[in-house]
C-alpha cells in the first residue's frame, strides 16, 4: 500500500511539474534586466521558488566533504540524432533515443545537453568559460544534470561540430549521430549537491552532479557560443548549509 501511494504522489508530481514547464516556456525571461534573475520570482507564481527557495542552482562548489559516491554508469547510445536548437536562452541538443545514466542505482534517461557561458557554477570561487549541462531524467520526473566546465586554450571534436551547425537565431538544424561522450573530461572526479533548475521555473527536483576537471575547447569554438549567448548564467545561489559531496 505504501509503495502504491508513493507511486501515485511521484506520478502526481510528474504531471505538476510537466504542467509548470508548459508554462514556463510561455513567460519570457531574460538574464538581465527587468525579466532578469533578480526578478524571475516576480514574473509569475510558477517562479516563486527561485527568490524563496532554499536549494536553488548554481553555488560555488567549495568546502567539499569525500565520500563514497560510487561510479556513474554511463549508458549514452552512440548511434543517436542530435538536432542544434537555438532556444532563445541558449544553444541545446535534443535526441530522442539518447541512452541514460545509472546514478546512486537510479535510472535517469539523457534528454538533452545545452551550454552556459560564463559557467554557472565555481569551483572553489573560480568561474570558467563556459559550462555544459548534460539533463537526464527518471522515470518519475526527479532530474540529474551532469555539469563539465569549459575552458579555453584546446580543442574538443563534438564541440566544434555543435557549434559549426548551430543557427544563430531561434531555430534547429540536424547534427546526427554524436557521442556525448566526447564533452566529458578524462578524470572521473565529481562533485554532488542536491539542487534546482537553474533557469526558471527554478524546480528543486536535481540531482547535480559536477566533474571537477574542466573540459579544454578551442578559443574560436567559445567566441563562436559567445557571438549568440554571452551571459546566460545565472548568478550563484546561498549553499544554505547543504552538503558538498565529492570522490577522486
Amino acid at each position: 500500500m505504501q509503495t502504491t501511494r508513493r507511486t501515485a504522489m511521484l506520478s502526481a508530481l510528474g504531471l505538476v511539474m510537466s504542467s509548470v514547464m508548459g508554462r514556463a516556456a510561455e513567460i519570457h525571461w531574460t538574464y538581465e534586466g527587468e525579466e532578469g534573475p533578480e526578478n524571475w520570482a516576480e514574473l509569475t507564481d510558477d517562479f516563486k521558488v527561485c527568490s524563496f527557495g532554499r536549494q536553488q542552482s548554481p553555488i560555488d562548489l567549495t568546502q567539499a566533504v569525500a565520500s563514497d559516491l560510487g561510479d556513474i554508469d554511463l549508458q549514452w547510445n552512440t548511434a543517436a540524432n542530435w538536432d542544434i536548437a537555438n532556444n532563445g536562452h541558449t544553444i541545446q541538443a535534443n535526441s530522442v533515443d539518447a541512452g541514460h545514466a545509472v546514478i546512486e542505482g537510479k535510472r535517469f534517461d539523457l534528454k538533452q545537453f545545452h551550454f552556459h557561458s560564463p559557467s554557472e557554477h565555481a569551483l572553489d570561487g573560480k568561474r570558467f568559460d563556459m559550462e555544459l549541462h548534460l539533463v537526464h531524467q527518471a522515470e518519475d520526473k526527479a532530474l540529474a544534470v551532469i555539469g563539465v566546465m569549459m575552458m579555453g586554450g584546446g580543442s574538443n571534436a563534438l564541440f566544434k561540430s555543435v557549434m559549426d551547425v548551430a543557427p544563430k537565431d531561434k531555430g534547429s538544424n540536424p547534427l546526427g549521430a554524436a557521442d556525448p561522450r566526447g564533452m566529458m573530461p578524462a578524470s572521473t572526479g565529481v562533485l554532488r549537491y542536491q539542487g534546482s533548475l537553474t533557469t526558471p521555473p527554478c524546480s528543486e527536483t536535481v540531482l547535480w552532479t559536477v566533474m571537477q576537471e574542466p573540459l579544454q575547447v578551442s578559443d574560436e569554438t567559445i567566441a563562436a557560443f559567445t557571438g549568440i549567448y554571452d551571459g546566460n548564467a545565472r548568478p550563484l545561489q546561498d549553499t544554505n548549509r547543504r552538503f558538498i559531496l565529492s570522490e577522486g
